[in-house]
């Protein structure tokens, strides 16, 4: 009787590791593009000043650009499994307006001090709404991902999902 007890322990609590090793992961985030911090170009180092072009509606649904300068945003990215090697994936929803040059998105792998460990970019011309897909398969353990744009004048970032 005894040892049925604890086979059975044994067994639930192996199926409960295993779905929580699932859960993990499986762990996906979604950011919206008013998390997204604009460039600021013309700045010193350690100098701060009003950032002009980028507006952020008022309920925050998005960042779009509507001004000139540098059309860079920098949007953070939450590390939560911090031992992964594997890379991950970004799936980036933007606006483009038709211009000149592409709405261009570039995912970074770096490592702990700042190496870089891997990018992928993806670029858009289409006047429809679009998923663009961002995949770096090397990362460090402990090192960290960033995720910057470059919109064009009338283009704008939605969200952001970030598949761990």
């Amino acid at each position: 009787m005894e040892r049925q007890i604890i086979r059975i322990l044994s067994v639930t609590i192996l199926a409960w590791l295993s779905l929580a090793t699932l859960v993990y992961a499986l762990d996906e985030k979604v950011m919206p593009g008013s998390a997204c911090l604009p460039e600021r170009s013309g700045l010193e180092e350690g100098e701060f000043g009003p950032t002009t072009g980028f507006v952020i509606p008022e309920d925050g649904r998005s960042i779009l650009n509507l001004g000139g300068g540098e059309p860079r945003v920098h949007c953070p990215i939450v590390r939560d499994n911090v031992t992964n090697t594997t890379g991950i994936t970004v799936f980036v929803r933007v606006s483009y307006v038709q211009v000149d040059e592409p709405l261009t998105c570039t995912l970074f792998s770096f490592g702990r001090f700042g190496e870089k460990q891997d990018s992928d970019s993806a670029s858009t011309r289409s006047n429809e709404p679009v998923t663009l897909r961002l995949k770096v398969k090397k990362s460090m353990s402990g090192g960290y991902y960033t995720l910057n744009c470059t919109l064009p004048h009338g283009s704008e970032v939605f969200s952001y999902r970030v598949a761990e």
